[in-house]
C-alpha cells in the first residue's frame, strides 16, 4: 500500500491527511481550512483523552485502605487481594474484544462504548454496600477501562502519527499524575475521617466512585460522529486482510516484554502500601499513600523527560538499561530492612524502569501499526493474567509468611524486571540492529 493510501485510512476518509503539529490538509475543498484551528482541535482532543483514560484508576484508593478496608467488609488477606487484582479477569476479556475492533472499526467507537460501561462500573461501586457486590462492579469497570486504554493509545497514535513516543509518554504521564492525585487523595480522605466523626467510611470510599462516574458519563458524546475530530479515524489503518494476520515475532517479542514489565510493576504497586505499613518493621516514618504518590510521581518525571527528547534518541538502549539498574536499585531497599530505605529505593527504581514501557510501546507502534490495536489487546490479557497470578502468589505467600516477614514477598517482583532487559537484548540482536522499519521510516517523512 502507498504512503498516500495509507494516510488516507488512516485519516477517515479519501483526501484527509493526518499531520503531527501542523493543519488538516483537505485537498480540492470549496472552503479553506484554517492553519491553527485543527491543531488547537488535536490538542484539546489528545489531552481530553488523556485525563479520560486515567480515570478508573480511582480504584486505586482500596490499595491505600487496606486495613480499613479489611475491617469495614470483614474480609481476610487474602479477599484483599482477590479484591485489588479483581479487574485482571474481565480486563482480559474487554482486551480481546476492544484490540480486535480498534483495527476494525476504530479507536473512536470503542472509546464512546468504554466511557459508558465504565462510567456504569463506578456506578455499581458507589451503591456497592457489601464486599462482593464491589468485587463485581470492579470487574465491570475493569471491562471496559481496558479496551478503553487500548482505544486510547490508537486514536493517540493516529492523532500524532510523527511523534509516537512522544504522545505514548505524556499520555503515560497523565496516567501517572492521576497515580500521585489518587493515593493522595485517599490519604486525605482518612485523615478527614479520622479528624470530622460524622464522615463515615461509607462517604470516603463510595463518593470519589460517583463523582467518576459522573464524568466518564459526560464525555460519551464527545466522540460522536460530529464532534470528534476527523484525523482520528472510525475505520482501520488499513482495512482488509492485513489486520487479521497473526502478530509477527518481533512484536509478540515487544509485548512479551511489556506484559513482563506491567506484571511486576503492578504487583509491586498492589502491594507495597500493604507492606510499607505492616509490622516488617519496627519504625514506619512515611505513609504508604505518600510513598505511592511518590512513586509516581518518579514516573511523571521520567516520562516526562523521555517525551522531550527526541523520537530516536537512545531507541535500543531505553529497551535494555532500565530493567537491570531498576530492579537492583529496588532489591538493595528491600534488603537493607528498612522502611524508609525500602521506600526511597522503590520510588528510585520506578525512575529508572519507568522509562522503559513506553520506549516498548512506541517501537511496536511504529513496527506495524495495521495490528497495533491487536497487539495491545494480547498484552492487556497477558498482563492481566501474569499480574493476577503473581498478585495472588504474594497474597498466599504474606498469608504463610505473616505481618512481620511480609517485606519479602516484594523480592518477588523486583527480581522480575531484568526479564525486560533480557528480552530488550533479544529484540536488538534479532530485529533492531537494522533501524526502523519500513512503516516507521515512512511516519518519520515529512508529511
Amino acid at each position: 500500500m502507498s504512503q498516500g493510501r495509507r494516510e488516507s485510512a488512516a485519516s477517515g476518509g479519501p483526501g484527509w491527511r493526518p499531520t503531527a503539529d501542523g493543519p488538516i490538509v483537505v485537498p480540492g475543498a470549496i472552503l479553506p481550512v484554517r492553519s491553527g484551528r485543527p491543531s488547537r482541535r488535536r490538542l484539546l482532543f489528545a489531552g481530553v483523552t488523556m485525563l479520560l483514560w486515567t480515570l478508573p484508576q480511582v480504584t486505586g484508593m482500596l490499595s491505600v485502605f487496606r486495613d480499613t478496608l479489611q475491617s469495614h467488609f470483614a474480609i481476610s488477606i487474602d479477599q484483599f487481594g482477590l479484591m485489588i487484582s479483581i479487574g485482571a479477569i474481565p480486563g482480559m476479556l474487554g482486551a480481546v474484544l476492544g484490540g480486535r475492533l480498534v483495527d476494525r472499526r476504530g479507536p473512536r467507537v470503542v472509546l464512546r462504548v468504554c466511557l459508558f460501561g465504565a462510567a456504569v462500573g463506578m456506578a455499581m461501586a458507589a451503591l456497592a454496600g457489601e464486599w462482593i457486590y464491589l468485587l463485581v462492579a470492579l470487574g465491570v469497570t475493569a471491562l471496559f477501562s481496558s479496551p478503553m486504554w487500548i482505544a486510547a493509545q490508537s486514536y493517540l497514535v493516529r492523532l500524532f502519527p510523527r511523534r509516537r513516543r512522544r504522545v505514548l509518554s505524556l499520555s503515560l504521564v497523565a496516567m501517572s499524575i492521576t497515580g500521585v492525585a489518587v493515593p493522595l487523595l485517599a490519604e486525605g480522605l482518612l485523615h478527614l475521617r479520622r479528624t470530622h466523626p460524622s464522615v463515615s467510611f461509607s462517604h470516603i470510599l463510595h463518593i470519589p466512585f460517583a463523582v467518576t462516574a459522573g464524568v466518564l458519563l459526560l464525555a460519551v458524546p464527545l466522540y460522536r460522529r460530529r464532534k470528534a475530530l476527523g484525523a482520528a479515524a472510525a475505520v482501520p489503518s488499513v482495512p482488509g486482510e492485513s489486520a487479521r494476520r497473526p502478530l509477527d515475532k518481533s512484536a509478540l517479542l515487544l509485548v512479551g516484554m511489556m506484559v513482563v514489565h506491567d506484571m511486576c510493576d503492578n504487583s509491586a504497586m498492589m502491594w507495597m502500601p500493604r507492606v510499607l505499613g505492616s509490622s516488617s518493621y519496627a519504625e514506619r516514618p512515611l505513609l504508604p499513600g505518600v510513598v505511592t504518590a511518590g512513586f509516581s510521581l518518579a514516573y511523571v518525571l521520567a516520562r516526562g523527560l523521555l517525551s522531550v527528547l527526541p523520537e530516536q534518541w537512545g531507541r535500543r538502549a531505553m529497551l535494555i538499561a532500565p530493567g537491570v539498574v531498576g530492579s537492583a536499585v529496588l532489591l538493595a531497599g528491600i534488603l537493607s530492612r528498612s522502611q524508609a530505605v525500602t521506600a526511597v529505593c522503590y520510588v528510585v527504581g520506578g525512575f529508572c524502569w519507568s522509562f522503559e514501557f513506553p520506549a516498548i510501546l512506541s517501537t511496536l507502534a511504529g513496527s506495524d501499526g495495521r495490528r497495533f490495536g491487536s497487539a495491545l489487546g494480547l498484552l492487556s490479557v497477558g498482563s492481566g493474567l501474569a499480574t493476577f497470578a503473581l498478585a495472588n502468589t504474594m497474597g498466599l505467600l504474606a498469608r504463610s509468611l505473616g505481618d512481620a516477614s511480609l517485606w519479602m514477598i516484594l523480592i518477588l517482583p523486583a527480581a522480575g524486571f531484568p526479564l525486560v532487559s533480557l528480552g530488550g537484548v533479544i529484540w536488538v540482536w534479532r530485529f533492531g540492529r537494522g533501524g526502523p522499519g519500513p512503516e516507521a521510516r515512512a511516519k518519520e517523512q515529512p508529511e
